[in-house]
């Protein structure tokens, strides 16, 4: 599992005693008085003339040799006492969270850029506790959990956007690359880290050839650093690029590694093919499973460990299987292709030519770039230059994120449109739009890295989220990414010497929305009795027609509606499970 932690801002002994009693796995971890740390992990230690503080998690080398981090020297302690911890982001990375004291009383609590490493935040009583997860801030008596059907309204409106304010009152989360700073008088936010850095122009690799061959020496040392952490991995595949990538990496650690793919009873799900295809090349084990709807429980949220209903129903079959997987493999980690789409740029819009009209005007190398996004999205030359210029010239740079109204009702709407924020979606002025595209996407994967049962007893790692990585391809223009009429152009370029072709060249994808179907076909009855008397519908979240015209709807144009409806029976099992919570503290 992950470290575990919780700092004590204004420390309460009844707080700690609390603490201590429902989890004797936690240890003091000394600093500065007035703050209290506990946690499971022999953290990093900081000790200079002004500053004392902890590094909690996985912490790795930047630029030399595989392995965790057993010191920090004394130059980096100084360095990140000086800089509130803003320097440990440019010397080191990982799955950490760093919290500093200084003489003045203030601390300082700085999330690294991956956001791997859980942190959250809660306040009571002059107390401020900062904690990996929420069974501390429950068990502790600092929070609890009290669903906020506000902010519930703005998941469902941007599911895919995830903001400091959680799903639970009072229960805030540190944001990637984010600095806490408590005082006596308050506490204040800082960015420490912010994607524009390396979004900026000025930072562009200038040649394919040096971003292909950057990519491939960053992504090979990240991904064996992370093997080198576990006994060993289970890995899930699929036989598409991203994930294929990822094993390519760690089949030439010595870690052990066992490939799992997931199967329906459709073809458009059964990719067996692709990843026979893939560890046959690299002579690792594929283990075979096949989704079940007999473990699937519409009224169980693999969520109710978290203050947001991220799980998703069909998962709960993955996990169960997973699970029996790791156990028969002796593995103490599971590993996956998530975000490779984000970070490698998968897109299929005409940002790449906004792009190149921005900074080389109507050339040659425009129409190359025009050429080859009309081919990867099937449009014609002229429709695709004509979208694109209206995207440079006649709208801002910045990125306009999608909403999700479909079902909600209007109330719902009108309240969830307020307050969609997040620091990276304020651009600076002259980022290009393909840029400020690339950094959206990069937000849209993270509800969907946890979520999962098994990630209470394993950690679920996706490397291709590391902070290397990811500033890497942060300085790759847009166009790169297009190059030929193909997406994710570098990473397929990157790996053609170590993935087989018919993974490198692959254009299709499958995916479990098969399953999911065959879900809602099993269980329409089910499903319509949880919404129409739900929580969503009580508080007026939903609108009734239209939810009743899609759960009496059928054939592929309402495909969307049924995966929709699925969607809001996963937040109303989350909502069920926190108030079973709410009942049991009660009682």
């Amino acid at each position: 599992m992950r470290a575990r932690y919780i700092a004590i801002v204004g420390s309460d002994p009844d707080v700690i005693r609390a603490i201590m009693a429902t989890d004797d796995t936690l240890r003091p971890v000394p600093c500065a008085d007035g703050v209290v740390i506990l946690s499971d992990a022999e953290p990093l230690t900081i000790a200079t003339g002004r500053t004392s503080g902890v590094v909690i998690g996985w912490v790795f080398h930047r630029h030399s040799e595989r392995g965790k981090v057993a010191e920090l020297t004394r130059q980096q302690q100084a360095d990140a006492a000086q800089t509130g911890g803003a320097a440990l982001l440019q010397g080191v990375w990982g799955a950490y969270v760093s919290i500093l004291c200084d003489t003045d009383g203030a601390v300082r609590v700085t999330r690294d850029p991956s956001g791997a490493m859980p942190c959250y935040i809660a306040q009571k009583a002059g107390i401020v506790a900062v904690v990996s997860d929420l069974d501390l801030l429950i068990d502790s008596g600092l929070a609890a959990p009290s669903v906020d059907m506000d902010e519930i309204a703005r998941h469902l409106l941007a599911p895919d956007l995830r903001r400091a304010r959680t799903c639970l009152v009072g229960v805030n989360e540190l944001l990637r690359g984010q600095t806490l700073i408590i005082r006596a008088g308050g506490g204040s936010l800082a960015e420490t880290w912010l994607p524009w850095t390396f979004a900026a122009e000025k930072e562009q690799f200038q040649t394919k050839d040096v971003a292909i061959d950057a990519l491939r020496s960053v992504t090979c040392h990240a991904i064996g650093t992370w093997a080198e952490c576990f006994e060993g991995i289970v890995l899930g595949v699929s036989g598409g690029l991203d994930s294929s990538i990822v094993a390519a990496c760690l089949s030439r650690t010595q870690t052990p590694l066992h490939c799992q793919t997931f199967v329906t009873e459709e073809s458009a799900g059964d990719e067996r093919y692709y990843a026979r295809e893939l560890t046959g090349s690299l002579g690792i084990d594929l283990h075979e499973r096949f989704h079940d709807i007999a473990q699937v429980d519409l009224t169980r949220s693999h969520a109710a460990h978290l203050p947001r209903p991220v799980a998703r129903l069909f998962a709960q079959s993955d996990d169960v299987q997973s699970m029996e997987t790791a156990s028969a493999c002796k593995a103490d980690a599971f590993f996956s292709g998530a975000g490779g789409d984000n970070v490698f740029c998968y897109q299929h819009s005409v940002l790449p030519i906004a792009d190149r009209l921005l900074t080389a005007g109507p050339r040659r190398k425009t129409w190359i770039t025009a050429g080859e996004i009309a081919r990867m999205t099937d449009t014609s030359l002229p429709k695709a230059l004509a979208l694109a210029v209206r995207r440079a010239w006649f709208r801002p740079r910045s990125y306009r994120w999608q909403l999700s109204p479909d079902l909600l009702s209007r109330d719902a709407i009108s309240l969830a449109s307020t307050a969609l924020c997040h620091p990276w979606l304020d651009a600076p002025p002259d980022i290009l739009p393909g840029k400020a595209g690339h950094v959206a996407y990069l937000l849209k994967v993270e509800n969907y890295l946890e979520g999962f049962l098994r990630e209470r007893t394993h950690p679920f790692i996706a490397p291709l989220l590391s902070q290397p990585i990811v500033e890497t391809c942060l300085k790759m223009p847009s166009w790169f990414f297009c190059h030929g009429g193909r997406d994710r152009a570098i990473a397929r370029l990157a790996f053609r010497e170590i993935l087989p072709d018919t993974i490198i060249n692959r254009s299709t994808k499958g995916g479990p929305d098969g399953f999911l179907l065959s879900i809602f076909e099993r269980k329409r009855a089910q499903i319509a009795e949880i919404l129409l008397s739900g929580a969503l519908m009580r508080q007026g979240l939903l609108d009734r027609a239209a939810v009743e015209y899609a759960l009496s709807s059928s054939g592929d144009a309402a495909r969307h509606l049924h995966y929709r409806l699925l969607s809001l029976v996963d937040v109303e099992a989350w909502v069920g499970a926190m108030s079973m919570r709410v009942s049991r503290g009660s009682g």
